[in-house]
């Protein structure tokens, strides 16, 4: 069986001689590689902006009815006008 040998070395200089050689210089390179490992967050289109907040909007939702389902469900813990509340926070 042939032995392999690993060559990342040989290829980091080879790839580091070949941008000096297109004129690249120390700053530019170090700065293309660090472009490649930490990459800039993308923009969020504004739909999946609104897909978010809508979402955030229906789990505050989900929550405050949860919170609220026993008083608003038995007749006798809260009286009408506090139940008209809770149907007005709803809405």
């Amino acid at each position: 069986m042939a032995k392999s040998r690993d060559i990342t070395e040989d290829f980091r200089e080879a790839t580091h001689a070949t941008a000096l050689s297109f004129g690249y210089d120390e700053a530019k390179l170090v700065a293309l590689l660090a472009s490649f490992i930490l990459r800039k967050p993308l923009e969020k289109p504004p739909f999946e902006k609104a897909a978010i907040k809508t979402l955030e909007s229906i789990s505050e939702l989900e929550h405050f009815i949860t919170k609220h389902r026993k008083d608003y469900v038995d007749l006798h813990r809260i009286t009408e006008q506090e139940r008209d509340n809770i149907e007005h926070e709803v809405s």
